[in-house]
């Protein structure tokens, strides 16, 4: 292994551990943490701006904003718990 492989898994080591820190003492919000990687990845020179994984973690996160901005959610579980049922003897 040559030593720039070494120092893109250090710095993803890094991003792991400010991300680690940052959800125990919530100095961001949550959801912020969690985004963190698409933006520190490419800066840091670990992961390519363009690349596709990177792209479909993006689009996962604006779907899944948009489905807490519509109750989308919350009408998905509810209805999931209609189909089911909600007695707990079953």
């Amino acid at each position: 292994m040559d030593g720039y492989n070494k120092a893109k898994e250090n710095k993803c080591l890094y991003v792991v551990l400010v991300m680690s820190v940052y959800w125990v003492t919530e100095v961001l919000p949550l959801p912020v943490t969690a985004l963190l990687p698409l933006v520190l990845y490419p800066v840091l020179g670990v992961m390519e701006a363009d690349v596709d994984s990177l792209l479909l973690f993006m689009g996962g996160y604006f779907i899944a904003i948009a489905f807490e901005y519509s109750d989308l959610h919350r009408r998905l579980a509810l209805k999931s718990l209609l189909m089911v049922g909600g007695d707990v003897k079953k």
